[in-house]
């Protein structure tokens, strides 16, 4: 599994507006999504992360400084096919397998569309972190230098496939998250 810290950088404030993404309620509770925003005008449209919580910790999580996300990629084989996961978390101070938060993204390393959304993100030289409330409140936008070696692991991803079938994605995802806590992913072996 690939695991990086990025600390945040941010060197200006920013302001975002959420306004009626219609993203916003492909999240239960919470969720990390990627999203293709304008955040500055010079440099155009990018690929952003949102951190959509609609739970009261979101403004407990907006106040965490030094906010260090980390990352950690793998795969499983399930019964129904592959899956792979991205976990996406903030430590505990001084314990770096310990997450303060942790969400875990799945993906369908078959589905040519959804891991061109992350490479899209993997190809920036920074990435934009942006937490949002119940009420699609930014609470903050943070920006990270991109160490991540996302695009290393897709390729990986899209290698360890070659020689498989695809499944049903559906079925892999519920057979995953039966047997999978965000614990178990901390302690899987690497693509």
């Amino acid at each position: 599994m690939s695991r990086f810290v990025l600390n945040n950088k941010l060197s200006r404030k920013a302001h975002f507006e959420l306004g009626e993404c219609p993203v916003f309620d492909l999240v239960s509770d919470f969720g990390i999504l990627p999203v293709p925003l304008i955040l500055e005008d010079r440099i155009g449209s990018e690929m952003a992360l949102l951190l959509i919580d609609k739970t009261p910790f979101i403004y407990t999580l907006a106040k965490v400084k030094p906010f260090d996300l980390m990352l950690k990629t793998g795969m499983v084989v399930t019964s129904h096919g592959p899956l792979a996961f991205l976990l996406f978390y903030v430590p505990k101070a001084g314990t770096p397998d310990d997450p303060y938060f942790s969400n875990d993204y799945h993906l369908n390393p078959f589905d040519t569309a959804m891991m061109a959304t992350w490479r899209d993100l993997a190809r920036q030289s920074h990435w934009h972190l942006i937490l949002v409330d119940a009420d699609r409140e930014v609470q903050d936008v943070l920006e990270f230098e991109n160490v991540y070696g996302l695009g290393d692991a897709l390729d990986q991803m899209t290698q360890t496939i070659e020689s498989r079938q695809p499944g049903n994605y559906a079925l892999a995802k519920q057979e995953f998250c039966d047997k999978y806590s965000l614990q178990d992913l901390f302690n899987l072996s690497a693509v």
